[in-house]
């Protein structure tokens, strides 16, 4: 994973062990890192309150590369403007849920909170998340996952306090394209009976996850990688503080959605 600089080590764990089970000296043939410097945004800013209500314990956001695609014009009996503005997702720690700010900083903003309907482990404190923005990548359609986004969550998976934590928990991968006509049979959110939720249903609706890994249940942190080498393009890299579950530091870990 490293491709600059000198030095470092790569290391493996087993589960079953608290210290490295393989360790090897990273490449000392790498160039060297650019300047990592960027600039600031200047001699002056404004500072605008966009959303004042509505959110509960925010971790994180990200705007959605395509606007519109996940509410299109109505959803939940609401309608939706989705040629106006950007659109702003926010995930909510305390309520396990993503709040949508759509059309954002328009008249026609306005705000809508969707979680999984399995929540209490798919989104139980919810994190952080990030998005697959990687547009024109050459991937095959019925593969490509523009537009999907992942989250992790800080639990051990406890199920909300009624289960021992078994840390069986990492990241959680949703599509969130409903409108698209290559998308056509494919649930992408559900009602409470796990029917299909798109359209113009005036029920509650909740994401229907594409998948979703473990081994990193106590994740802060996860961003999406935007590599052109894989089939799918769902890789994921995500910060686990339980490191090697001795308390000590964390681990990085990469994470592939094939």
């Amino acid at each position: 994973s490293k491709t600059c600089g000198d030095g470092g080590i790569q290391f493996r764990y087993a589960l079953n062990s608290e210290l490295p089970v393989d360790t090897r000296p990273c490449p000392l043939t790498l160039p060297a890192c650019p300047e990592q410097c960027v600039p600031e945004f200047g001699l002056s800013f404004e500072t605008k309150v966009i959303v004042s209500s509505g959110l509960d314990s925010p971790r994180d956001l990200a705007f959605h590369p395509t606007p519109g695609l996940h509410l299109g014009k109505r959803s939940e009996g609401r309608d939706f403007n989705p040629d106006e503005g950007e659109e702003l997702w926010v995930v909510n720690g305390n309520s396990h849920d993503v709040t949508i700010v759509a059309s954002l900083g328009t008249r026609a903003q306005q705000t809508i909170s969707r979680k999984d309907r399995g929540y209490y482990h798919y989104m139980n404190n919810v994190t952080a998340l990030s998005f697959n923005t990687v547009k024109g990548s050459g991937r095959n359609v019925d593969q490509d996952t523009f537009n999907y986004f992942a989250v992790c969550n800080d639990n051990l998976n406890d199920y909300l306090g009624s289960k021992e934590p078994n840390y069986f928990m990492g990241p959680t991968l949703y599509d969130t394209d409903t409108t698209s006509p290559n998308k056509a049979g494919k649930k992408n959110t559900v009602n409470r009976l796990g029917e299909d939720c798109s359209g113009d249903s005036a029920d509650q609706c909740f994401f229907l996850h594409a998948d979703m890994l473990h081994e990193s249940p106590a994740c802060i942190g996860i961003t999406h990688d935007p590599e052109v080498l894989t089939a799918y393009g769902a890789v994921y890299w995500a910060f686990d503080t339980t490191g090697d579950n001795s308390g000590n530091g964390g681990q990085l870990v990469m994470f592939d959605f094939q």
